[in-house]
């Protein structure tokens, strides 16, 4: 069995390895030097995927699944960055120009012998990346976008492992195949923007959670809160929420005594409070507490109303009662727009409004999933919802740009993903129940 599976492994690589070496082949008349590192980029990720498959110890059918999925979606992503390479007037990622920008400043600094670094910029973490892929390989963005590809890969593999713990294979398998092939999430994951990375985290760390209570060891904690402190200098506020769900889950599962358990987390607390100091938003974080007041809430929503996908502008929130007034509107434009009234000829408008139809879906199936498994996982359930419910009343607080709603709830639908999955799969169970039933 093994060497069928063997077989099979090595003949889904080489098949790939072709296709993908035929287009960066392809590309060659329209790229100098890129080939060659999407080539060895390429061999790298198969080879780091195939150890990172063996050290989660899967069973026969899942690795193969898993390595096949995994193979299709890294194709796709790296097809679609050659031909970004080859066409750059179909790339849509203009926000990249601030990591590629603070990406050349930091390496200027670099060359003139000062290698200190300032934390105090919400987009440092994702610049010290950028710099670091420039120094080595030159100004090649491409680079980055494979690396966004192939965490891309990581996050569906994060996703499968968290549903397969909570609720089974087959809940898994579903939430996996969404995850790597979800139309926005591809978009994403292939340019220079710091959203593959952010996901790639708030999965890690939920897959570390969802395992907690069995792998709860203080080198496991201590691992999860380095992850946390990544998610912290990437997106600050996320890492603050993130944060603060990982020690409350750790003293609802830990076996250790109340002393430990205090030693633990007063270390944890104190090496998030250098980090949150050092990137100038105070101990803890304090700091930001004060900055996202209802005016500067409000002030967000201002800043936004820019493009051709601004909403709600003429309706104010700074101060208690206007924000538990428009709060109800924000969500709701936030979780389930662009509407079809929305349209005004503008393609990405359009091919968001079909996208939509799918997230209504997987929506409600988030909603029968939550339910089911309320009472099967009551702890780890109530800590997602609370991680989750500070997101959605952040953005739906904040909303007055469906691009930037969209691109943010983009962000979170992994976590509906774990939910919905259970729901679908418990649907077709009961369907598959059916028919055998009628036919037998």
């Amino acid at each position: 069995m093994n060497l069928l599976l063997n077989i099979r492994t090595n003949r889904c690589l080489l098949s790939f390895a072709i296709i993908i070496c035929f287009l960066i082949a392809i590309a060659i008349p329209f790229i100098n030097v890129e080939y060659s590192l999407w080539i060895i980029a390429f061999i790298v990720s198969i080879v780091f995927l195939k150890a990172y498959l063996k050290k989660n110890n899967l069973i026969e059918k899942e690795y193969e699944f898993i390595l096949y999925v995994s193979l299709v979606a890294f194709s796709v992503r790296m097809l679609i960055v050659i031909l970004y390479s080859i066409f750059p007037a179909f790339e849509m990622d203009s926000d990249a120009g601030r990591y590629e920008m603070r990406a050349m400043l930091i390496i200027d600094e670099w060359n003139r012998g000062n290698f200190a670094f300032k934390m105090q910029d919400g987009h440092f973490f994702y610049s010290f990346l950028n710099a670091i892929s420039f120094y080595i390989f030159g100004y090649y963005p491409s680079m980055l976008k494979i690396f966004n590809s192939f965490l891309g890969i990581l996050i569906g593999i994060n996703i499968y492992l968290s549903i397969r713990k909570l609720f089974g294979n087959p809940s898994a398998k579903i939430g996996m195949a969404i995850s790597v092939f979800f139309p926005s999430l591809i978009f994403w994951q292939t340019t220079n923007l710091k959203e593959a990375l952010v996901v790639f985290l708030l999965t890690e760390i939920i897959k570390r959670i969802i395992f907690m209570k069995d792998k709860c060891s203080i080198k496991y904690f201590i691992v999860t809160i380095l992850y946390v402190l990544l998610l912290t200098v990437t997106r600050n506020y996320a890492g603050i929420f993130m944060g603060l769900v990982v020690c409350i889950y750790f003293l609802l599962v830990s076996s250790y005594s109340k002393p430990v358990k205090l030693i633990i987390l007063l270390s944890a607390l104190l090496a998030f409070s250098a980090v949150t100091y050092k990137m100038g938003i105070g101990i803890f974080g304090i700091k930001l507490l004060k900055v996202y007041s209802l005016s500067f809430l409000n002030h967000i929503r201002t800043l936004s109303y820019t493009g051709g996908s601004l909403v709600l502008a003429d309706i104010p929130s700074d101060t208690p009662i206007r924000l538990l007034k428009f709060l109800p509107i924000g969500f709701v434009y936030f979780m389930f727009s662009p509407f079809p009234w929305h349209l005004d000829g503008s393609m990405a408008i359009f091919i968001s409004i079909l996208e939509n139809l799918i997230w209504y879906l997987i929506f409600g199936l988030f909603v029968k999933g939550l339910s089911m498994s309320l009472k099967r996982h009551t702890k780890i359930v109530l800590c997602l919802i609370l991680s989750l419910s500070g997101f959605v009343f952040l953005y739906s607080a904040t909303m007055g740009n469906m691009g930037l709603a969209y691109r943010m709830k983009m962000q979170l639908l992994p976590i509906f993903l774990i939910f919905s999955s259970y729901a679908a799969a418990s649907i077709n169970n009961k369907w598959r129940s059916m028919v055998e039933s009628k036919f037998k």
